[in-house]
């Protein structure tokens, strides 16, 4: 080796070597046999503490800490705000932190009175007549018949159940557990929870846990000492409210009805067609103001006005007769015998005569009193044949008023003249009118809605400046005989029954 060459190598730095384990497939930090060894530093240039750059990115991920995860999740439930909330959250949300397959809250709706299922996991409504949930609650009630309701409890299928209960093999989960939800001491709700596992102890403490923060939750949902107040009612306060109650059922009321009632006039003066005819009109508007002897009603009279014709020279006839028969008598004695019934037939002719232009003249009829036009329609009228007597209008007087009401049958009650009406009358329902009951009719009859009724009048207490007009319609309540408040709750349900039943 020459000079240069051995220059040149001593210039050079030393090399290192690296070892590496001789079995790989044992922990880095053991050797061959287990016995600790130490692993060599790997030198990487730019690294002063001699550590890779990458050795934090390729550490194993640190497991959650339970206790951030419960606090969090008690955190939560403290923070709900409706009793809806927290029920599903109690049987949905609560399975990240208890571990369960189902669950089911239970409450009671009185005090000492069976638990009754409010909500279950997975189930949006609960249905009252569902098997399983009937079948949960009566797990419930024998549970707490054997071991009450206020310690925690756990038990495995078939406990609890019938022979004849199909669920105690469909039903998936066997393991169940009781805790009970308490305000304070009074227990006002029920937990319980399955899975296909048993419940180990740590699962029972801290389901304890959970649902001390539940039942506290729900209670600040209601109030303290409200909850219990609201569901548990002692039986002494069930005793004096029913008392209460019966008292209230037997307080005496009056029996009331409603009826479609109509401002009417209270003594009007008909106007009824003299003779069989047809109206040629009406000379009157409706409602409108008339007078003593003003025209209002005018008939067709070609018939009539033909008629008095032919009475008049009838009667003209009878009399040219009468006095030549008179005449001739004078020097005729024989004729004398002709003279009496020459005078009778004129007198018969002038009474016919007299009778026709009576009627010719009631063609048009007059007004007899001052007043109000009252009839339905002119449009009704004009060319409407009529018979003798048949009423055409009313003449009214619009201070004399009074209620006409008509009382359906299915709404009688017992009434009497001078019973109390109060009437709403449909332009101003906020201000009711009192009256007092006048006449009832003794038999129903179809009114104007095609219902038999019973037509009432009422006349009004206080007649002030301010009437209420003719035609104006609204709704009279009228008050009868009294009776316990029970009868007046159930007397159209007890009628239905008997028109149902016929007892």
């Amino acid at each position: 080796m020459s000079v240069i060459q051995a220059k040149s190598r001593a210039a050079q730095p030393p090399r290192r070597r690296r070892i590496e384990p001789k079995n790989p497939a044992n922990n880095p930090g053991q050797g061959p046999v287990g016995t600790p060894t130490k692993t060599a530093k790997p030198a990487v240039e730019g690294s002063l503490d001699g550590k890779s750059p990458q050795a934090g990115a390729q550490q194993a991920p640190k497991k959650p800490d339970f206790a951030a995860t419960l606090l969090a999740f008690e955190t939560g439930v403290r923070g709900l705000k409706k009793e809806a909330e927290l029920f599903a959250h109690l049987t949905n949300e609560a399975r990240r932190v208890l571990g369960f397959r189902q669950a089911f809250v239970l409450r009671r709706p009185v005090k000492k009175a069976p638990f009754k299922v409010v909500n279950a996991s997975s189930i949006p409504v609960i249905d009252r007549e569902a098997p399983m949930i009937r079948w949960i609650e009566k797990l419930t009630r024998r549970l707490i018949s054997d071991v009450g309701e206020a310690d925690q409890h756990i038990f495995s299928l078939p406990a609890y159940c019938d022979a004849n209960d199909e669920e105690k093999s469909t039903y998936p989960f066997t393991e169940f557990c009781w805790t009970p939800i308490r305000d304070g001491e009074a227990v006002v709700g029920g937990y319980v929870v399955t899975r296909e596992v048993p419940w180990t102890k740590n699962d029972l403490a801290l389901m304890t846990r959970l649902c001390d923060v539940y039942g506290h939750s729900w209670m600040a949902i209601h109030g303290r000492g409200r909850l219990t107040r609201a569901r548990l009612v002692t039986r002494k306060r069930s005793l004096v409210a029913g008392l209460v109650l019966a008292a209230i059922a037997m307080i005496p009321v009056p029996i009331t009805a409603l009826a479609p009632a109509e401002v009417s006039p209270a003594e009007p003066f008909i106007v009824a067609a003299p003779f069989n005819g047809v109206v040629k009109s009406i000379l009157v508007d409706q409602s409108a103001t008339i007078t003593s002897g003003e025209p209002i009603v005018a008939f067709e009279d070609v018939r009539q006005r033909n008629e008095f014709e032919i009475a008049d020279r009838q009667a003209a006839v009878t009399a040219a007769r009468l006095q030549r028969v008179a005449q001739r008598a004078i020097a005729d004695p024989q004729v004398k015998r002709d003279l009496a019934v020459a005078q009778a037939e004129f007198d018969l002719a002038t009474v016919e005569r007299d009778y026709a232009a009576e009627l010719l003249a009631k063609t048009t009829l007059y007004a007899p009193q001052d007043g109000i036009a009252v009839y339905s329609d002119k449009r009704d009228w004009v060319g409407r044949p009529v018979a003798a007597g048949e009423a055409i209008l009313e003449i009214a007087d619009p201070r004399n008023v009074q209620f006409t009401i008509d009382l359906p049958v299915d709404e009688s009650i017992v009434l009497k003249e001078g019973a109390r009406v109060k009437v709403f009358l449909d332009s101003d329902p906020l201000n009711p009118i009192a009256a007092t009951l006048t006449k009832t009719s003794y038999e129903p009859r179809t009114d104007d809605r095609n219902i038999m009724s019973y037509r009432l009048s009422a006349h009004l207490d206080e007649t002030g400046e301010t009437l209420p007009r003719i035609g104006i319609q609204g709704t009279a309540q009228v008050y009868g005989q009294k009776a316990p408040v029970i009868y007046a709750v159930l007397r159209r349900p007890l009628a239905a029954l008997r028109q149902m039943t016929g007892l």
